[in-house]
């Protein structure tokens, strides 16, 4: 197999202009298009052949192979090695994370609407959407399958005076920001989210075809758009079974991750299917 990285590539790398980071993210790229001419479930190199091809110390390259476990590309097998886990690559976005799903070209995911229907906020909702109970909301419930099999569901709620005439049509696409942006000329702005353990209850046992009171995880989102306005509501749940939390948070180069946060780090969180 013919290694992504070449000896110009290696040379580069050792580059004394390159910084840290840039070496780290040449690194994963390099393993990252490796993984690719790779089929799903094949070893890759050891890491000492690894350390080699890249120019790299091999516990740089080891650092650059946990992250890839951790991110849901590869699998370790003790005293075995490591190996491509491509089928299980599939994410989604914290900030909206029914929403957008990235897949590989091995999964499949796909978006139903089981329901919609206008009702009145009532006080729990009203609260979250910062309208009064007799407003009317335009309540959609989706379910999320993988490969034909259910993943996740959740509970929209949208304020109808902001998104007039919604229909299940409407829903046909995973990435509902889109749809407020090009047909509402709504601009989500701001989305926040609380995540907790939960069990499923029997109607979701159903949907998600697991015994109730299997493990799951409970996410509530927020969001808000460019008038400062409460645009949508969502509960959430996802297989526990199916689900792993990753969350990256970068810091500056004193250590201060609230200083890198907000001036120039960064924070990145997504689910992972297991």
């Amino acid at each position: 197999m013919q290694s992504p990285v070449t000896a110009n590539d290696s040379v580069s790398l050792g580059d004394p202009k390159r910084t840290n980071a840039q070496k780290h993210q040449f690194i994963r790229n390099s393993l990252l298009e490796l993984i690719s001419t790779i089929e799903d479930g094949e070893s890759l190199p050891p890491e000492r052949a690894l350390s080699e091809r890249l120019g790299a110390a091999r516990m740089t390259v080891r650092k650059a192979l946990d992250l890839l476990i951790d991110e849901g590309y590869l699998r370790r097998i003790p005293g075995k090695g490591t190996f491509v886990a491509r089928s299980h690559a599939l994410r989604a976005n914290s900030a909206d994370p029914f929403a957008h799903f990235t897949v590989d070209g091995a999964s499949t995911a796909e978006a139903q609407t089981l329901d919609i229907v206008q009702e009145d906020t009532g006080s729990r909702i009203g609260l979250r959407l910062q309208l009064a109970p007799s407003a009317t909301v335009t309540k959609v419930v989706r379910v999320c399958l993988v490969d034909g099999e259910s993943v996740a569901i959740e509970r929209l709620y949208l304020p109808s005076h902001i998104f007039p005439d919604l229909t299940a049509e409407h829903f046909t696409l995973f990435d509902v920001n889109e749809l407020y942006r090009t047909q509402f000329n709504v601009k989500v702005t701001q989305s926040s989210q609380v995540l907790r353990a939960a069990t499923v209850d029997q109607a979701e046992s159903k949907l998600l075809g697991v015994p109730v009171h299997s493990p799951a995880f409970f996410v509530t989102t927020t969001k808000t758009d460019q008038d400062d306005r409460v645009v949508e509501y969502t509960e959430s749940i996802y297989r526990g079974d199916k689900y792993r939390f990753y969350k990256v948070t970068g810091t500056d180069a004193n250590g201060d991750s609230s200083s890198a946060l907000s001036h120039r780090g960064f924070s990145n969180s997504h689910f992972i299917i297991s």
